[in-house]
């Protein structure tokens, strides 16, 4: 869920894509279907095979039924665990329950890794796409923070559609009309005009 709210651009689209797919891994995680009775081409491969709930469900009956002895409905004998889990469950015996916990905390980690992977690639990749989208560099500008500063005490922003770039300390704050912002130094507040 976590690299899903990190693709997708607000928390409502990350609910309902994070919904999807998690609809997705539950129907081809082996339980609402068993797994010789999935659709081949989607649904066992490779679905069935990256879906968490598969090392869920099949740790969970492993840990219920093997080493186990169930009574029969015909005649006095019992009927062993594992043969439950393969005939009935269609659980993969090869391999213990502690294999699919391992696998179950793998995931954790490969997820955690490609969450931060896509965190810091957006994280690059924006302020290189907000340039590609930036108004040309002619509304670069100069203002004089006073009538007497010199070219020291000059501050120099930068007005695009949504931010201000701010250098030299000036602190610039949004006054009411979109083309006018007011600097402030140690209490000297005056506007500033753009042209928009």
């Amino acid at each position: 869920m976590m690299i899903v709210a990190s693709i997708v651009p607000n928390f409502l689209m990350g609910i309902i894509t994070g919904a999807g797919i998690q609809g997705l891994m539950i129907l081809g995680g082996g339980f609402f279907r068993l797994p010789n009775d999935l659709p081949e081409p989607f649904w066992k491969y490779p679905m069935y095979y990256i879906a968490f709930h598969k090392y869920a469900f099949q740790g969970l009956f492993k840990n219920e039924f093997q080493g186990q002895k169930y009574p029969s409905n015909v005649g006095r004998h019992k009927i062993n665990g594992e043969y439950i889990l393969r005939e009935w469950w269609q659980v993969e015996m090869g391999y213990s329950k502690w294999i699919n916990l391992a696998i179950l905390f793998g995931m954790v980690v490969l997820y955690r890794v490609m969450f931060l992977a896509i965190i810091k690639g957006v994280e690059k990749a924006k302020p290189a796409l907000r340039r590609f989208m930036s108004p040309d560099q002619k509304r670069m500008k100069q203002v004089m923070a006073s009538l007497t500063a010199t070219p020291l005490h000059e501050a120099t922003l930068q007005y695009d559609q949504a931010s201000l770039v701010i250098q030299n300390g000036y602190k610039f704050t949004q006054q009411a009309p979109d083309c006018y912002r007011s600097c402030g130094r140690l209490g000297e507040h005056f506007l500033i005009g753009f042209d928009a």
